[in-house]
């Protein structure tokens, strides 16, 4: 079993909705919107009810399973593999990038700054980042169960980080999390032309991030 889809069938059981229905507060009166590491698809495939959307993933095996999400549902939205490294050659209404994305970044500056870039005047970026009590939550936690499969979830604490081993019966693999400071991010987002504000959302563990590109 791959990556994409142990990922897959562990975010099968959250309810998206909440999440839609909180970044769609902020970007109602938006067209076009780029979900930024949209991994199998879940919030993309909300999204295309009622935006022109594009997925980006850098993992092919990710974007292959959000294509197929958003068929089975009869909705439309493209995908591209890009790196959110590298400059994003677009011009959209909105950027919504959640879901631990910036949390896999130790440096996000270069990819806050591509977003701003790929944005028209006054689009709106939607992230979220963990707040800094999981460091000591995680730390040491253990998880266990046979569904959906068999699996095993470790979380050890290094520093700012959160080094996760996550292991099946035929596959294992080492994810290391960031942790930033919200105050870090916000001077970022800042230094980079955004207005901010950070704010409470659907999942209590996470600050989020509503950026209106000045």
């Amino acid at each position: 079993m791959s990556f994409a889809k142990i990922y897959d069938a562990l975010m099968e059981d959250i309810d998206f909705e909440p999440f839609y229905d909180f970044v769609k507060s902020y970007i109602r009166d938006k067209k076009t919107l780029i979900d930024a590491g949209c991994g199998s698809g879940y919030l993309t495939t909300l999204f295309a009810r009622d935006f022109d959307v594009i997925g980006l993933d850098l993992d092919e095996d990710m974007l292959s399973l959000a294509k197929q999400r958003v068929g089975e549902h009869k909705v439309f939205a493209s995908f591209y593999q890009h790196d959110l490294n590298d400059k994003i050659p677009l011009n959209v209404d909105a950027i919504v990038s959640l879901f631990d994305v910036i949390n896999y970044l130790e440096n996000p500056r270069n990819v806050l700054s591509n977003f701003y870039d790929a944005l028209k005047d006054d689009g709106i970026l939607v992230f979220d980042a963990y707040k800094e009590e999981v460091l000591d939550i995680y730390d040491g936690y253990e998880e266990e169960d046979t569904i959906p499969f068999e699996y095993s979830w470790k979380v050890l604490v290094e520093e700012r980080k959160l080094l996760h081993s996550i292991s099946t019966n035929d596959e294992h693999d080492e994810v290391t999390q960031f942790v930033h400071k919200a105050v870090e991010l916000r001077e970022m987002l800042y230094d980079i032309g955004f207005e901010v504000k950070i704010t409470d959302g659907p999942d209590e563990r996470k600050n989020y991030f509503i950026a209106r590109k000045k």
